[in-house]
């Protein structure tokens, strides 16, 4: 008993903490308190912990399977589906535009010949007065007390001493059994929870990710190929339009000019000159993420047969009531 209470007293007077005393200093005549303690605290906070480690695991792992699941659905989708769509429509914007382009492009050259005849004129030494123009008849174009006392006595002066004794007045009973009990069990009760929690966790974890994963891939996918072939469509028709315009623009100006001065032009056949962005393995990486995976399809059809062996097992009531 007074090893005991020696034990904290020199923690006390080091300046370390009750608990943290009794934790790194457990008396051998009350290790089994110790320990009894631990054994009990133990499953106590493994099961406390085990339940709230499988609960974080079931939300941690839905919440990050749904995430990752969706982008990847998206990722595998989305650029298949876009290219496809832009490859399709840029021609159609292509052609539109070139048809525009060349319209205004007609009217605008037509509009511009004077200026490119009065150049040429004053290039070959030719007067040509100011304002002239020239016209065409007919043309047409459109577009967290100590029980004891503590004495410290200072006696002053050269060659003074420090005497320091102590005094203890009726100490009360502590109950050291109980204490290192309590330690025990405080300390057991965290280490459970802490191996507790972490197996739950662990346990539970990998079967919400498992679940929520190819729900969420499959929504990624069907998000990925809409708006991937909404983009598409509409960059692939944009762009192509811009291309054809400018083309048809170049080609329509030139005759523009020619139609004004000389009465006649000539128009190059439409064509277009495009490389696909897509290919057949394209095709093929869209249907592949839009497919269903075989473990989707497997739980599906275990489930509708386990349904209709439920059904199957069910005794038929009778249609008579009374």
């Amino acid at each position: 008993m007074i090893r005991a209470f020696v034990v904290l007293l020199a923690a006390l007077l080091a300046g370390v903490g009750f608990v943290d005393s009794v934790a790194a200093f457990v008396p051998e005549e009350f290790q089994p308190n110790y320990d009894e303690g631990y054994g009990v605290g133990y499953p106590k906070g493994y099961a406390s912990g085990f339940h709230s480690g499988r609960e974080r695991g079931r939300t941690e792992g839905w919440e990050n399977g749904t995430n990752e699941g969706k982008s990847d659905g998206w990722n595998d989708a989305f650029q298949p589906a876009y290219d496809l769509a832009y490859d399709a429509r840029f021609p159609m914007g292509h052609r539109a535009g070139w048809k525009e382009g060349l319209y205004n492009g007609f009217d605008e050259g037509f509009d511009y010949a004077p200026v490119i005849a009065k150049q040429v004129y004053e290039y070959y030494g030719i007067t040509v007065s100011s304002g002239v123009t020239m016209t065409m008849v007919g043309s047409d174009w459109s577009g967290g007390s100590f029980g004891g006392v503590l004495n410290i006595n200072l006696s002053g002066g050269w060659g003074s001493s420090l005497d320091i004794y102590t005094s203890f007045v009726d100490p009360i009973p502590v109950d050291y059994a109980k204490i290192y009990y309590d330690e025990g069990y405080t300390v057991g009760q965290a280490a459970g929870y802490s191996t507790g929690s972490q197996e739950g966790y662990d346990l539970a974890y990998p079967k919400a990710y498992g679940a929520a994963y190819p729900l969420a891939y499959r929504l990624g996918v069907w998000d990925g190929t809409r708006e991937g072939t909404k983009q598409g469509r509409r960059e692939g028709y944009d762009d192509g339009f811009d291309v054809g315009y400018d083309s048809g623009y170049d080609e329509g100006f030139y005759a523009g000019i020619d139609y004004h001065l000389f009465g006649e032009f000539s128009i190059a056949r439409y064509s277009l000159d495009y490389t696909p962005r897509s290919d057949r393995f394209t095709r093929q990486a869209l249907l592949a993420a839009q497919a269903p995976e075989p473990g989707s399809v497997a739980l599906a059809l275990v489930g509708a047969l386990a349904g209709g062996v439920l059904r199957c097992g069910r005794p038929r009531r009778s249609a008579r009531r009374g």
